[in-house]
């Protein structure tokens, strides 16, 4: 172990250093980039609905040995490779490029996970600063020459003191069904 490696056993990473001819990324420029990855990724697509991606887990799910036997039955007899229409290269290749895009997952995972705690942060700090604004505001507002903020001391407590709503009663059984 090196010594300038970190022995922070901590749960959340340190931001690297942005270097100096690095400039931050905007919301704005991320979400382009993305839009012009998605046109440049094989095969990308985005399923209607969790029956699809249901339906095509279920069919995607194969075992790695069946997966072998089957490339090595292709390459046994030609009736089989002509039937399944790839050559076992062919399937091959698509096996290894399959667990390349499975690598690339991961780190477009990890991506997200990190876009999504950066946000967390962010609404952590502006729920500190907003909470110590309300707090500053209602010991102010008992001054005149701060009477001005009183709508907002007044809009926060509602807000701040909100009950929540309570869930709709089920219906009652329709009599009909009963029968």
């Amino acid at each position: 172990m090196s010594s300038s490696s970190n022995n922070n056993s901590s749960t959340v990473s340190q931001k690297p250093a942005v270097a100096a001819d690095q400039s931050t990324l905007t919301p704005e420029q991320v979400i382009e980039a993305l839009r012009a990855l998605r046109g440049q990724i094989p095969e990308f697509v985005l399923l209607p609905n969790d029956r699809a991606w249901q339906q095509l887990r279920r069919n995607a799910r194969i075992d790695v040995v069946l997966v072998h036997e089957g490339v090595n039955a292709v390459g046994a007899a030609d009736l089989v490779r002509s039937f399944v229409g790839a050559t076992p290269e062919e399937l091959r290749q698509a096996e290894d490029e399959d667990i390349r895009w499975a690598v690339a997952e991961g780190e477009i995972r990890t991506f997200l996970r990190g876009v999504v705690a950066a946000n967390l942060i962010r609404r952590q700090r502006i729920g500190k600063a907003v909470k110590a604004a309300y707090r500053l505001s209602r010991t102010l507002v008992q001054k005149e020459e701060f009477a001005h903020l009183l709508p907002h001391v007044e809009t926060m407590f509602r807000i701040v003191n909100r009950k929540p709503r309570p869930a709709k009663p089920a219906p009652p059984p329709d009599e009909a069904v009963k029968k």
